[in-house]
């Protein structure tokens, strides 16, 4: 069940809008990430994300395959799964496609993208776990308009609240002057990124409980 629907997903997301998904995603690095850095890189994710959301919302919602689907005897849980399952394979390979953009772009040791750290991934997973774990449910229940004007809000504020934050409180410095981070900072990073997908996941599902069909 999982695998199928998300190659489905996957198929709807790339079938009509691969130009626009690298059209997108070129003016994002050339715009955003060669003035602003490793924000790109958390606008590409989440940007990715949100078209994946939207371009499957409409579609279930023409074939109302979605109400086969919740007619079934699957719990709900596994409908968040799988749902869930989709944009977070699309963060692992938007991330891959940014990390290679960024090693190919390299000109003597001067990078045009600034490539990424594993504090830079886990932070904007923790964000991006955050952002679907409340689309998820929306998408499923509200008209993809309102939808859309949420998670834009929520991208834009997002977006505007990390950079502020990064740019101000020197995080990654604070972190590193205790010994056992310094020590092991990519299991820190790896466990934190972790523990966001689990309290994420259980956000979305406790939301969803909460729909009535």
């Amino acid at each position: 069940m999982y695998l199928s629907l998300v190659k489905k997903d996957f198929k709807i997301v790339l079938r009509g809008n691969l130009g626009i998904l690298v059209a997108q995603m070129l003016f994002i690095l050339i715009i955003i990430s060669v003035n602003m850095g490793i924000v790109g890189y958390g606008v590409m994710v989440t940007a990715f994300g949100w078209q994946l959301l939207l371009s499957v919302s409409t579609e279930e919602k023409k074939s109302r395959s979605l109400a086969l689907l919740i007619a079934m005897p699957y719990e709900k849980g596994k409908i968040i799964t799988t749902r869930y399952v989709s944009p977070m394979l699309g963060f692992a390979g938007v991330t891959l496609i940014y990390e290679g953009l960024a090693l190919i772009t390299n000109m003597n040791d001067f990078f045009i993208i600034k490539p990424l750290t594993y504090d830079v991934i886990a932070i904007t997973m923790c964000a991006y776990a955050l952002f679907i774990s409340i689309t998820v449910p929306l998408y499923l229940i509200l008209s993809d308009s309102v939808v859309r004007g949420i998670t834009i809000f929520l991208i834009l504020g997002t977006v505007w609240i990390g950079y502020f934050l990064w740019n101000n409180i020197n995080i990654r410095n604070s972190l590193l002057t205790m010994t056992f981070i310094t020590n092991h900072f990519h299991i820190v990073c790896i466990i934190v990124s972790i523990i966001s997908l689990v309290i994420s996941r259980t956000i979305s599902l406790q939301i969803f409980k909460k729909i009535e069909y």
